[in-house]
């Protein structure tokens, strides 16, 4: 099973760790530029650069009389300008600075629409230094070097293709070690994968967003560690597929965070197919924080190698893994690692649901179909399902409060939603959740899944908060009286007339009488005497009128 390989695991990681410090400390520019970086409006003009009919003697760069390569157009365009490029290959390595962006734009219609690729061959294409840069939006991003991309400085990277077919070692598209970085929308492919070469998406050390991008077929998608304090670095909405081992294990997410006081938040993002056996979900350490992810055909889903404060879980899904589908491992002599975790559904994995391996685990309003303590491995367990239950279990890893079943919708077709009638439902931590909590859909927390007008504010177990179709109708109809005998009459019958205010039933209480059910028109026969009539309606949800309808009259003696 792929869970033996568990150990091994933490040597692979280490390499990639090595080799991430090794292309930290490089430093491409002197400090001195960010000091000397000047503030200018973004995209005050625009230069122009195409390969076929262009030329580097234009003056200026021009629409009329574009440059020929990117580096003519960047040495023309001012600080916070835009180097605006048609389609073409250009063989380049440029460095992009002070606030300027670089942007694919079909400005020559005779030049085809193609996005323009920028080819740095065996060195990086682009650079950004510490002074930052605008954009890099909508070019194809080739280099047979450590870093397609090298970020010193702020950027924005939007709506890229980085593709190499022919880069070989350990690639990756984007390196980054600056702060407030956006990486979005982007396209990370390897055309033709196998062992014999190692593709990394994105790694970056410091502050960054990597949100709503594609990563197929590499060794590891995402790598990011270490936010300094008031920093934030958010990996989200991110689809994974194909993962593979080269030479070191194969992982979608390496999430490590920082003892500074950064944060540090993977969330939503999609993890499935993974090429190879042995291939991690997501690799977290030191105070990550993971939320609302989709782990399913990999290994591992969900790996835990944390030194204090530990790693946080809430609301993931994880599924159909070759192995465990969440492995809390601990192999160090610092601080145990350990796991918080809340609102997870870990279901149908083919090793453990949750194993800890002499690591530690608080489990909270979760589903799984086991646990397991291996070593010193030890969990609390609250509020939470599995299969089999041993509350005298003295790691704690087997105390769990039931095993009904939690009637997914579809487990088979990785549905796990809740059907109605769950006893998973309102059965979960009874405190309210943190304020804004929402489940893997994005519903909030805590909704009462019973609509019989009781309100219970209690979170479900497991990643889904069911909603009900329809809200509860807690509200009691109204009658009123349409039609009334006189206040004083000699009349024997009465007639009454009254209708609610929604459809209703209702029932009629007169003087002393019985309540008795009744309808529109009542008519009754009274003697001589004060009279009082009383009609309470009840609606199609159960809902009965508190104070009745009430309509007083006198019948005179002839």
């Amino acid at each position: 099973m792929c869970g033996l390989r568990a150990a091994r695991s933490v040597a692979a990681m280490h390499q990639i760790h090595a080799h991430i410090r090794r292309l930290a400390t490089r430093s491409l520019l002197p400090a001195l530029a960010a000091a000397l970086a000047l503030a200018a409006p973004a995209f005050a003009a625009d230069r122009y650069v195409d390969a076929q009919t262009g030329s580097d003697a234009n003056a200026g760069c021009t629409l009329a009389s574009p440059c020929a390569t990117i580096a003519a157009g960047i040495a023309a365009a001012a600080p916070g300008e835009r180097v605006l490029v048609d389609s073409g290959t250009y063989v380049e390595n440029v460095t992009l600075g002070e606030g300027r962006s670089l942007v694919g734009f079909d400005f020559v219609a005779a030049d085809g629409s193609a996005s323009p690729v920028i080819d740095g061959a065996n060195a990086t294409a682009i650079t950004v230094p510490a002074s930052g840069a605008g954009r890099i939006e909508g070019l194809v991003i080739r280099a047979n070097a450590e870093r397609q991309v090298n970020l010193a400085g702020t950027a924005e990277v939007i709506g890229n293709t980085f593709d190499d077919p022919d880069a070989t070692g350990i690639v990756s598209g984007i390196g980054s070690s600056a702060v407030d970085v956006l990486v979005e929308g982007n396209t990370f492919v390897d055309p033709s994968p196998d062992e014999t070469r190692g593709r990394i998406g994105v790694y970056a050390s410091g502050s960054i967003t990597v949100r709503d991008n594609e990563f197929e077929g590499l060794v590891v998608g995402v790598q990011v560690s270490g936010p300094a304090a008031g920093q934030r670095t958010l990996v989200e909405r991110n689809e994974f597929t194909g993962i593979h081992n080269y030479p070191v294990q194969g992982r979608a997410i390496i999430a490590v965070g920082s003892l500074q006081g950064g944060e540090l938040l993977v969330r939503e993002n999609r993890i499935s197919a993974a090429s190879t056996p042995f291939v991690l979900g997501i690799s977290a350490g030191t105070a990550a924080h993971l939320e609302r992810n989709r782990v399913t055909g990999v290994c591992t889903g969900v790996q835990v190698e944390s030194d204090s404060p530990g790693v946080t879980m809430e609301g993931d899904v994880i599924w159909d893994t070759a192995g465990d589908g969440v492995l809390v491992l601990d192999n160090t002599t610092g601080p145990r690692s350990s796991l918080r975790a809340t609102g997870l559904t870990v279901w149908a994995n083919g090793g453990v649901s949750i194993r800890v391996q002499e690591g530690e685990a608080e489990v909270d309003s979760t589903i799984v179909e086991d646990a397991s303590p291996v070593g010193g491995g030890t969990c609390v367990i609250t509020n939470s399902r599995a299969s089999q239950v041993a509350e005298d279990h003295p790691s704690g890893c087997r105390a769990f409060q039931t095993t009904a079943d939690p009637m997914f919708e579809d487990a088979a077709a990785g549905d796990f939603h809740l059907k109605p009638g769950s006893p998973m439902i309102d059965a979960g931590d009874p405190d309210p959740p943190a304020e804004g909590a929402v489940d893997i859909d994005g519903d909030a927390r805590a909704v009462d899944g019973t609509p019989d007008c009781e309100t219970v504010v209690r979170r479900d177990i497991g990643a889904d908060e069911f909603v009900p179709a329809e809200e509860a109708d807690c509200t009691a109809p109204a009658t009123r009286f349409t039609k009334t005998p006189p206040k004083k009459s000699k009349r024997k019958r009465v007639v009454f007339r009254f209708a609610a205010d929604e459809p209703a039933t209702f029932e009629c209480k007169l003087d002393a009488g019985p309540r008795r059910p009744c309808a529109s028109p009542a008519r009754f026969r009274v003697k001589p005497g004060r009279h009082v009539l009383r009609v309470w309606a009840t609606d199609a949800a159960g809902n009965v009128q508190a104070k009745p309808a009430k309509f007083a009259f006198r019948r005179a003696r002839r």
